[in-house]
């Protein structure tokens, strides 16, 4: 059951990038860039790039099967869209998670992603200093107390799967 959680998980993540991402396309030009910015190169025909980069803060490395699920999806997402990326593994739920979250937005991240619970009061700094960077937390539930336009919380409909769990 928890390879069926952390494989959810990633899903909600992975699609959660691919909506917020599609919708931060800058419309004049469908949402590509036409100057050399660095960003990944997409596969398709189009050789599409974007100009949008994107930040993700993870607990652990790979070597951990929640954080592996969270690394791939994410770069699968990023490599198919054509976004730059940049990942920060290994973050414990500390000052650290704000110090990452300020490295990547100084960096030039317009979207940063972090995976785990206590990464939130931490994010919820680093939104408040950025105001232009859109910061996204996976797991939290304080996006709509904390009233910033730029935090979100991605977190699924869960009795659903404790339901499931429980039987």
């Amino acid at each position: 059951m928890k390879k069926f959680l952390s494989l959810f998980l990633a899903l909600v993540l992975c699609l959660s990038v691919c909506f917020m991402l599609a919708s931060c396309g800058n419309e004049e030009n469908g949402g590509n860039a036409d100057d050399d910015t660095g960003a990944v190169e997409n596969n398709d025909d189009n050789n599409k790039k974007s100009d949008v980069k994107v930040g993700f803060i993870f607990l652990h490395d790979e070597n951990s099967t929640y954080d592996l699920n969270f690394i791939n999806a994410a770069k699968s997402a990023c490599e198919e869209l054509g976004v730059d990326y940049e990942m920060k593994v290994n973050i414990p739920e500390s000052a650290d998670c704000y110090e990452a979250a300020a490295d990547l937005a100084d960096a030039g991240c317009d979207i940063v992603f972090a995976d785990s619970f206590g990464h939130e009061p931490y994010m919820i700094q680093a939104a408040q200093e950025f105001p232009e960077v859109e910061f996204c937390h996976a797991t939290g539930t304080m996006a709509h107390t904390e009233g910033l336009d730029n935090f979100h919380n991605a977190f699924a409909s869960i009795y659903q799967g404790r339901y499931l769990a429980g039987i």
